[in-house]
């Protein structure tokens, strides 16, 4: 049994002392109070004292409260009356020996800037770099804080070294895997963090290659049965109602996708199918109860035996990827001299068992005689071991001090039995006792739920041991009157029979939390006095996107929050667009900067507002002026005065702030404004240095840097949002904890446990079939790692905490329901309603604790809530009728509005509404390349700067764009192959023509025209377009009744995106980079019909001939139509390839009489 560590009496003492320190007890208070012991009592010089905490805020942290201790017990010795213990028992001592003491403290005080106070990592980069010579190491080797872009450099390289040259059946697998470079980016981040992980099954080529084999046959076999058997899976999937809904939402999409061709290699929608329609999948989403469905027993166990073999494959082929990596890694480490932070402690270790260890162990227990590792309970084994060989011995004092209650990093590594095994070599252990943060009736709540059971945290060595209270009476009351049960129960129970759905249940648990949050806002509530405030309340989720869900129903009651994050504001959105902005005021020329930058999210100005400024004849004009002053004044008076104009002159941030999320933007831009202008200053960069400076910090930020980490939205009174990882170490006056209700076991897809059968080694284990002792040891950790969690989240609040809970389908297996007894092996009477699960809770009358049940409720069911400080909002009435202008500039998507509303011209028709979304990878392809008018813009200005007949010429083309885009660079290789390998294909539709065999001279790119219209009607115009699609397509578009008295007077405008001459004749080309499906085979003749009519290109080429035709009359009297104008061509680029030719290749040639019939329309008076 630990004993109470007393901060004056118990005894400092040589060797290994534990200190295991509860929520609130104290610890930094008494580790600050060892190291004044240390000085004072054993005279140790500051610097000889080694303090290591795990990182740099607590470092910091520590470095001041150790110098305040030190100072504080010197200024108090003399004082009889002092409360402070070490100061009241020094100063009981005779003259000279209180002399002595402090002389130490003051000696300590002059020389604190020697003390050793480092993060771990800091640590062992000291030891590298102090003892480089005696350890036969490089001197100064380089840290790089940030190692995902070497990461992602080496595992690009290990890519196209091992799998560009594949079969396509091995790259389908790759991709239906997500074993792709993205994917093995964030499984490497992962892998990195556990060094020393045993992979099970075991890893071997051998084993790969079978499995690749046995997936081919069973591939075929699938084939033949998907032929023969399709319509008896389809019945199979008719039959939704026998299926629970979260299936059967999937059904559409699966019918679908079974009523194509089968193809040829396993693509991800076809594995998925596989997945879904195998027998256990099957069996597990059938409904209990429901009548026999129709399976197909031998296609559905083939589906068993598809999934077995494929789990194999990702597995063997997952894990041989990450080893290699590690090896190339190291490599290209050593011969750079690079170290990232994974390599330290490893680094120090392996000289340790070296040839020099025992000369650098000497050396370093020769600099320290003692030792204070803090947040003990979060070291890895490795880190363990360093500590071990070093600080364990009899001439050293080694003090690790932490809570295996609050261990809750397991996923960067650390490790709870490497504690538990450490603690066993521990000469004392001690604890402290009184909670100093909590008042009495909390602690004794917290006291009741964790003493239910021995093994509250399922592991017997991870005892729960009351705390004491500090204080005696509670500062948190109700209309004057203190509260008994400041400990809130809340539960939501289900209207039905049946379970609260997690959706339903979420949704519930935040109205409710914003009802009861405006009730203690109300003014009835106090603490010390004073009414409760936002800023006294903190909300702890277990993930970040529930703490934005959280964040966002806040709002709704007009209550202010802040979601609390450790990323850099150079991670943001906004940082992307500045980059943007400041690109433009470098080439304030180039229009197309400053187009791509106001269709973006900072100006929300969509198709009719970028167009309507096209319809006035100065609209960007007068943009561009203001830009090119603003270049202007950044060479003359430096970007503070630059962006201080830009953003009042363009009005950004009442335009953010009418967004959602738009506080959290204003403040990241204003935060990046003031980064930018203080780097400029400090180095004297140039407009062009600061720019590339912004990029590189954009790629590679400095975490470390407290300036650039993101700041709060705002500094007003406002709800703290955090996860509960983040809220570690931090304490507020009302803790809301909403979502500690989930199951405290994950899906035996990855599992991360310790093999009690060898000798509890770390196990990563995707075996199909897992024995079950080990499985019983993963839940029994998984679970365990729940209840710590939990405890971090209850032992925040210093006067109130809300927990929820409710009629969940989880609530045997939650980390609640574990310790409120709720579950089988504890209870043999185990409740089996909800009614009864209350009652057996409340039968156990826990201190301090009261239980609330509601209903669970929708946002249509939810009571009248009044908004926090209400303010009126206001309303303007809409006027719909558009005025008539009178003279205006037209544009093709303004004509193409009567087809489809708000189509963009050329590369700003790219769909921005359906983003790519997160789930299975694919592996990285032009088919894969981020969708929208980035990359749009991207293609655009690499092939409008390339000459087409020199590869080089695109290479550079794209370098010097693709780094100022928002586009990351993963996909400048990418690109490059493709754009080279486009630019070679034959087009069809012309004998011998390939783009690369064009002479520069002959091709005129980003071609602007105007033409005149003359009171043109716009509905002859639309009507005729409508006959074209009908002719040319077989389409049939609805009449356009709407615009039958609206008329064009005016010009009409347009840019072609490149005119060329190819043998005597001209030719227009559009560049479209529209994603159309994720293989060649969607870019054939038929897609493109329907991608030309849906978007009415047909519209736009007409137009596009109509002026090209005019200005070819204009500059040659002897241009004719049929001998001379070629016809017109759309690239549709990620669909060419030389190997099936046509694809993404749309051409036609309208027939004279045709262009005729719409140059007559638009002469028309």
């Amino acid at each position: 049994m630990p004993k109470d560590y007393k901060i004056a009496e118990s005894p400092v003492r040589k060797g290994v002392t534990f200190l295991e320190a509860s929520a609130g007890t104290g610890k930094t208070y008494t580790i600050s109070r060892i190291a004044v012991r240390l000085i004072a009592e054993e005279g140790l010089p500051v610097s000889k004292i080694l303090v290591v905490t795990f990182t740099e805020t607590a470092t910091k942290e520590l470095n001041g409260r150790i110098r305040q201790a030190i100072a504080e017990t010197l200024h108090q010795l003399n004082n009889p009356n002092t409360k402070d213990p070490l100061a009241r028992t020094y100063g009981k001592k005779e003259t000279e020996e209180l002399k002595l003491i402090q002389n130490r403290l003051k000696l300590a005080l002059a020389y604190f800037d020697e003390a050793s106070i480092f993060t771990i990592h800091g640590f062992c980069n000291r030891v590298l770099n102090d003892f480089a010579f005696e350890s036969n190491q490089l001197f100064e080797p380089k840290l790089i804080k940030e190692p995902t872009p070497l990461w992602t450099e080496t595992l690009q390289d290990l890519w196209r070294k091992n799998f560009y040259q594949n079969d396509s059946f091995l790259a389908a697998l790759l991709t239906a895997g997500r074993i792709t470079p993205y994917g093995l980016i964030e499984a490497y981040r992962s892998f990195s963090q556990f060094p020393n992980i045993e992979v099970l099954p075991i890893v071997s080529k051998k084993k790969l290659q079978d499995s690749i084999q046995v997936l081919r046959k069973i591939w075929d076999r699938l084939a033949q049965f998907i032929a023969k058997e399709r319509e008896t899976l389809l019945d199979l999937l008719e039959q939704e109602s026998s299926f629970e809904s979260k299936f059967r939402k999937e059904m559409p999409a699966l019918r679908a996708s079974l009523k194509s061709e089968w193809p040829t290699v396993p693509t991800t929608t076809a594995v998925r199918i596989i997945s879904r329609l195998s027998l256990s999948h099957l069996t597990k989403k059938r409904l209990k109860g429901a009548k026999d469905l129709k399976f197909h027993a031998a296609f559905h166990h083939l589906g068993d035996e598809w999934q077995a073999a494929f789990h194999e494959f990702c597995h063997q082929q997952r894990f041989i990827c990450l080893r290699q990596a590690r090896k190339l890694l190291q490599e290209k480490k050593k011969q750079d001299n690079l170290l990232t932070f994974e390599d330290l402690v490893p680094r120090v270790l392996n000289i340790l068992e070296s040839g020099n260890g025992n000369f650098l162990q000497s050396k370093i227990q020769n600099s320290y005689q003692a030792a204070l590792i803090d947040e003990f309970q979060d070291t890895d084994p490795e880190q363990t071991e360093l500590f071990r060989r070093l600080f364990i011995s009899p001439d050293h004092f080694l003090f690790l001090i932490g809570d295996p209650k609050q261990a809750i990093y397991k996923f960067r590594g650390a490790d709870i039995f490497s504690y538990l095994n450490a603690r066993n070599l521990a000469d004392r252990i001690y604890t402290l006792p009184t909670n100093w943060r909590s008042d009495p009736a909390l602690i004794d709540a917290v006291n009741g739920l964790f003493s239910q059971f021995p093994a509250a945290f399922v592991f017997p060595e991870i005892p729960f041991l009351p705390s004491e209270s500090a204080v005696n009476e509670g500062q948190f009351t109700l209309k004057g009157k203190r509260l008994s049960h400041p400990f809130q129960f809340c539960f939501q129970k289900s209207e039905t029979d049946k379970p609260i759905t997690n959706e339903l249940g979420k949704q519930s648990i935040r109205l409710a939390m914003a009802s009861e949050i405006l009730r203690l806002l109300g003014g009835d509530y106090q603490i010390n006095g004073n009414n409760v405030q936002p800023a006294d309340i903190a909300i702890l989720t277990r993930t970040k996107q529930e703490g934005i869900d959280v964040r966002d129903e806040l709002s709704l009651h007009g209550l202010p929050s802040v979601f609390t994050t450790d990323q850099t504001v150079f991670e943001s959105r906004e940082a992307h667009m500045l980059s943007h902005l400041l690109r433009s005021l470098l080439e304030p020329y180039k229009a197309e900067w400053t187009r791509a930058l106001y269709t973006s999210e900072w100006f929300g100005w969509d198709a009719s507002t970028i167009f309507g400024k096209n319809e006035t004849v100065d609209g960007w004009e007068e943009i561009q002026n203001k830009i090119r002053k603003l270049c202007d004044r950044w060479n003359l008076e430096g970007i503070a005065q630059t962006m201080a104009d830009w953003i009042s002159w363009s009005g950004v941030k009442q335009t953010l702030l009418a967004q959602p999320g738009g506080e959290r933007a204003v403040t990241n831009l204003l935060h990046l404004v003031e980064l930018i202008t203080q780097a400029e200053e400090e180095s004297e960069l140039s407009p062009l240095s600061l720019t590339q400076w912004l990029d590189r910090t954009i790629k590679d930020p400095d975490r470390e840097r407290d300036d650039f980490l993101s700041r709060l939205e705002s500094d007003e009174n406002a709800i703290q949002i955090m996860t509960i990882h983040k809220s570690k170490g931090l304490q507020y006056p009302i803790v809301f904890v909403p979502f500690a209700w989930s199951k405290a076991v994950s899906p035996l897809d990855d599992v991360i446990y310790h093999q009690s059968a060898n000798n509890y080694q770390l196990v990563l284990d995707r075996r199909e079939e897992i024995e079950e002792t080990d499985q019983q040891q993963f839940r029994k950790e998984s679970l365990s790692d729940a209840l710590r969690l939990l405890y971090v989240a209850l032992t925040r609040a210093k006067h109130a905490t809300y927990l929820f809970w409710g009629d969940f389908k989880s609530l045997e297996n939650s980390s609640i329901g574990y310790l409120l007894g709720i579950r089988k092996e504890a209870n043999p009477n185990f409740p089996q309603t909800t009614t009864e699960a209350l009652e057996l809770i409340r039968k156990k009358q826990l201190p301090g604790i009261a239980f609330n049940m509601v209903t669970a409720m929708t946002e249509d069911q939810q009571p009248e809530f009044n908004r926090f400080e209400k303010v009126e909002n206001l309303t303007t009435k809409n006027f719909h009728h558009k005025p008539d202008s009178g003279f205006s500039i037209s544009s093709f998507s303004s004509l193409a509005t009567g087809f489809k509303e708000s189509l963009e011209e050329s590369f700003e028709e790219e769909e921005e509404s359906k983003p790519d979304l997160p789930g299975e990878q694919a592996m990285d392809s032009i088919f894969t390349l981020p969708k929208g008018a980035v990359t749009g813009t991207l293609i655009h200005n690499i092939l409008e700067k390339s000459d087409f007949s020199d590869p080089e010429s695109v290479k550079a083309s794209l370098k010097s764009n693709i780094h100022v885009s928002a586009l990351e660079s993963k996909w400048g290789p990418i690109l490059e192959e493709h754009l080279i390998t486009m630019l070679d294909t034959p087009l069809q539709g012309t004998s011998g023509l390939k783009l690369n065999k064009l002479d520069n001279r002959s091709c005129l790119a980003e071609t602007e025209f105007h033409f005149p219209t003359r009171n043109t009607c716009l509905k002859s115009i639309l009507n005729y377009f409508k006959s074209v699609a009908g002719a040319r397509f077989g389409t049939e578009l609805p009449t356009m009744e709407h615009c039958k008295q609206q008329r064009l007077r005016g010009f009409l405008r347009g840019f072609i995106d490149l005119l060329f001459k190819w043998e005597n004749r001209y030719y227009i080309l559009d560049w479209k980079s529209n994603w159309l499906g994720d293989s060649l085979e969607e870019y054939g003749q038929d897609h493109l019909n329907e991608a030309m009519t849906h978007s009415a290109y047909f519209l736009q080429y007409y137009l596009y001939s109509l002026a090209t035709v005019r200005y070819l009359h204009f500059r040659d009297p002897d241009f004719n139509y049929d001998k001379h104008f070629g016809g017109v061509y759309y690239i549709f680029i990620r669909g060419v390839h030389p190997t099936r030719p046509g694809s993404g290749v749309f051409f036609d040639r309208p027939e004279k009489s045709a262009i005729q019939t719409l140059d007559n329309l638009f002469a028309q008076n």
